[in-house]
């Protein structure tokens, strides 16, 4: 259909510490506020015959299921005070954590002062969360401020060379697998990766008591709160978020999307990676009910080519081929496995392009994109077939919103002819695409198909005449590309309040409309159709994209 395409990859050395040295974990300090999974982790410390030292709390928690411990209290010689604001706040405590364990001085003060190593630290914070959701009163909320849980997971944190630090129950599975397999063992990676937990919950603990003495909404945090639990594992801090002056993490629980891809090559994702990610896999999963390859390439969230073929290569050179200049820096998602011969069709085109997405790849695949070392390569298996949760969230200034998700299947059953004959099989087919693509761009968006293609793009303009104009203009530029008696059809996100649009789309010479319907002047945009033997289609619904 189209002739000529050409494509992408990127840049920069990535750091990779790789990490081996293993300790034993022989003593473990159990204190924690959140008692979940912790019985059948104590249990199998128990059963390694891993001595435990727990809290008070904590220690009759565990006694209650004839799990053996030793009390801090016995630990210290000294008990709890102040009403428990002062109990592991003692030199036994912190000198058996903060020791390093290749360090003789240490070792010397070990002895001398009579003090036991720790080489497992399990600790989570007073519910100050909770706390914030009662709205206790000043005094109350005061109490909930921990004090030497913070002090016991920094420390345990900064010396993770020689302390594991488990911050968050959702660990407790994989530690205790790590331990068994490895004969009670807990690798360096580990207990890197622990320690950065730590010391991120603290700094969460610590924003949302600041922002709590400093007045700040505090129904806004407490929102953010729970939607993080949601997310529990803090998968990687970014390097920098949109711009270089924001920072950015990016939260999941690993289980779903892009939380769950694996990456084969190719620097750390950025932000902005993760952005253009999620309008990847959103237009792709949009387009499962088309059951057809499809290729999409993004370029700052907005899609520059979307294409459905019998062949995924096929596919992506027609995709590429709708807007080879704009796709140049963008990234490339695909709903089918890339082969051999379409990886070398990719490092033939010589074209920088930052990301590709694809169910999988081939092993011939992956040493052919090799070349381009920087060429960030990701998997998801299997691709997702919806947005994954019926609830999509959005942070504003005091706030979040809340909505339900845009996964309503676009379908011919819910169509309406307003205008002309039937379409044809490969209109319909069409319209569908158009409508799939337009309801991912921003809005007012407009979206023009031909033969499985998006031959012009209009998204993200402040009127509707806008967005015509540059989808038209788009497809006016390629019109030569075009087959011979191939229909072009368009789609609009919103309903067309005018009838100027459809005088634009006919200088377009664009055959079939599908929109919403629903305008005040629905009756001369009908009219207008039928001036210019245009078919028009009313969907009944809006998919507008903010």
């Amino acid at each position: 259909m189209f002739g000529g395409f050409s494509f992408v990859f990127v840049r920069e050395s990535y750091y990779q510490n790789f990490m081996t040295d293993s300790i034993a974990i022989t003593r473990a300090l159990i204190s924690v506020s959140d008692k979940t999974g912790m019985l059948a982790f104590a249990a199998s410390l128990q059963h390694r015959n891993i001595e435990i030292v727990a809290s008070g709390g904590t220690a009759d928690f565990l006694g209650g299921a004839n799990i053996a411990t030793t009390t801090v209290e016995a630990v210290t010689g000294f008990p709890e005070i102040l009403g428990g604001r002062v109990k592991t706040l003692h030199p036994t405590i912190h000198g058996g954590i903060l020791a390093q364990c290749d360090d003789a001085n240490d070792a010397r003060d070990l002895a001398k002062h009579n003090i036991k190593k720790f080489d497992l630290v399990v600790v989570n914070l007073y519910p100050f969360a909770a706390a914030l959701e009662k709205k206790l009163p000043d005094k109350k909320m005061i109490e909930e401020i921990d004090i030497g849980g913070v002090a016991l997971l920094r420390a345990a944190a900064k010396n993770f060379s020689s302390v594991a630090v488990v911050s968050d129950p959702t660990d407790y599975p994989s530690v205790m697998a790590e331990v068994a397999k490895n004969n009670g063992l807990l690798s360096l990676a580990t207990r890197k990766k622990l320690a950065a937990k730590a010391f991120r919950h603290v700094a969460d603990y610590d924003k949302l008591i600041a922002d709590w003495f400093a007045g700040d909404d505090i129904a806004s945090n407490k929102q953010m709160a729970d939607v993080a639990k949601n997310f529990p594992q803090a998968a990687q801090d970014l390097r920098y978020g949109e711009n270089p002056h924001q920072t950015a993490r990016f939260l999941t629980d690993k289980k779903f999307g892009l939380g769950a891809m694996t990456q084969w090559q190719g620097k750390d994702l950025s932000y902005n990676n993760y952005l253009d990610l999620d309008a990847a896999l959103r237009l792709l999963t949009t387009t499962t009910p088309l059951h057809q390859p499809t290729a999409v390439i993004i370029k700052h969230t907005d899609p520059c080519g979307v294409a459905v073929a019998g062949d995924i290569a096929i596919a992506f050179k027609k995709a590429f081929a709708a807007d080879p200049v704009s796709a140049f820096g963008g990234i490339i998602g695909f709903n089918r496995a890339v082969d051999d011969s379409l990886a070398q069709t990719i490092i033939n085109l010589r074209l920088f392009i930052e990301i590709i997405i694809a169910p999988d790849f081939s092993n011939g695949a992956k040493k052919i994109l090799a070349a381009r070392k920087d060429l960030r390569l990701l998997s998801l298996h299997p691709m997702p077939s919806n947005f994954g949760g019926d609830k999509r969230y959005r942070s504003i200034m005091g706030g979040l919103l809340q909505q339900d998700s845009n996964d309503k299947i676009i379908n011919r059953d819910d169509c309406q002819v307003m205008v002309g004959d039937a379409p044809t099989i490969q209109e319909w087919q069409d319209m569908m695409l158009a409508m799939m693509v337009a309801k991912e761009m921003r809005s007012n968006a407009i979206a023009v198909v031909a033969g499985g293609v998006t031959v012009g793009l209009g998204g993200g303009a402040t009127s509707r005449v806008m967005a015509c104009e540059k989808a038209v203009s788009d497809l006016l530029k390629k019109k030569h590309l075009l087959e011979k008696n191939l229909s072009v059809v368009a789609a609009s996100d919103g309903f067309l309040p005018f009838a100027d649009n459809i005088d634009i789309f006919a200088k377009g010479g664009i055959k079939a409309i599908i929109e919403p319907g629903g305008s005040v002047r629905d009756k001369e945009v009908i009219a207008a159709c039928k001036k210019n033997n245009i078919t028009l289609v009313f969907s009944h619904d809006r998919h507008f994209h903010h």
